[in-house]
């Protein structure tokens, strides 16, 4: 029901929520691990985190089952700048190589979560950005902050960078 003629899927998933196509704010948008966000919510925490990653290369985002990687993927889209998802489940050495191989320059993540904070270690000097709780809270120190969140993006930008195994080594 999101389907817009000619558009990116990504930009078909913007433009629904944008437009509230497809959806009845009475129910939520998203809801992961009994936590729900309705549109408005996720576009609101969504977009202010958007605004701080204007201009980055790419922004790194804990692949965990959180409101925070909803928030921070779709953020990422709004902002035009590709996401690299970081499984909870690999070691500084693979994390190391898929924040150097996509050029990464941010990490979105959740301070109180312990992968995160296994993430951060293995990520010696990449500037992170707080989504705390997954819902607000945008902590601002790492960000870029050149933007006002939405991107003109282009048809064929990349949205998600994924890594499988076998792509990051042993």
């Amino acid at each position: 029901a999101l389907a817009c003629a000619g558009a990116t899927p990504s930009m078909d998933l913007l433009a629904g929520l944008r437009n509230g196509a497809g959806g009845d704010d009475r129910w939520p948008a998203v809801t992961v691990a009994g936590r729900s966000l309705d549109r408005a919510g996720l576009l609101t925490a969504a977009s202010a985190l958007a605004a701080e990653l204007t201009g980055a290369t790419a922004v790194a985002v804990d692949a965990t089952g959180t409101l925070a990687t909803v928030v921070g993927v779709v953020a990422g889209l709004i902002a035009g700048v590709p996401v690299v998802p970081l499984p909870a489940d690999s070691g500084p050495a693979e994390l190391a190589h898929l924040v150097k191989d996509s050029g990464a320059e941010l990490l979105l993540g959740t301070a109180a979560d312990p992968a995160t904070r296994a993430l951060r270690a293995g990520l010696v000097g990449l500037p992170e950005i707080v989504v705390a709780d997954g819902v607000a809270g945008v902590g601002r120190g790492g960000g870029r902050g050149r933007g006002a969140g939405w991107a003109a993006v282009a048809p064929d930008a990349t949205a998600l960078v994924l890594y499988t195994s076998g792509t990051t080594g042993p």
